[in-house]
C-alpha cells in the first residue's frame, strides 16, 4: 500500500511539473487559459481567477487519487480468495473513496457558486 501511494504521488508530481513545463510560448498556462506576460514573466490574470485554477487542479488531482483508491480496493476484493478480512477491507476503502468523491464534488461546486458570486458582484 505504501509502494502504491509513493508511486501515485511522484506520478502526480511528474504530471504537475511536465505540464508548466509544457505551456507554450504565447502566455498560456497549464489550465490552457491565455494569460499574457507581464514584467519578467509574471502573469496578467487577478489573483483570484489564480487561485479558483490551482483550487480547481487541486481538486481534479484528489479526484484521480480518489479513482486510484477505489481501482486499489477493486484488485484487493478480486484477490482476496475467499478472504473475508481482505474483502471487508476492500468494501471499506470503496465506501471511503466515495465518500471522499462526492466531498471533491461538493467543493467544486462551493468553489463555483462562491467565485460566481463574487463575480455577479464586481
Amino acid at each position: 500500500m505504501k509502494k502504491f501511494l509513493a508511486i501515485l504521488v511522484i506520478a502526480a508530481q511528474n504530471l504537475m511539473i511536465s505540464s508548466s513545463a509544457l505551456a507554450a510560448p504565447d502566455g498560456t498556462d497549464p489550465f490552457g487559459t491565455s494569460t499574457g506576460q507581464g514584467v519578467a514573466g509574471v502573469s496578467k490574470q487577478p489573483f483570484d481567477q489564480v487561485i479558483v485554477q490551482y483550487i480547481n487542479y487541486f481538486l481534479g488531482f484528489l479526484g484521480i487519487i480518489a479513482v486510484a483508491f477505489i481501482i486499489y480496493a477493486g484488485v484487493l476484493m478480486v484477490t482476496a480468495q475467499g478472504e473475508q478480512e481482505a474483502l471487508d477491507k476492500g468494501k471499506k476503502v470503496i465506501t471511503w473513496a466515495a465518500i471522499g468523491i462526492i466531498i471533491i464534488m461538493l467543493s467544486y461546486a462551493i468553489v463555483r457558486v462562491i467565485t460566481g458570486a463574487a463575480q455577479t458582484t464586481l
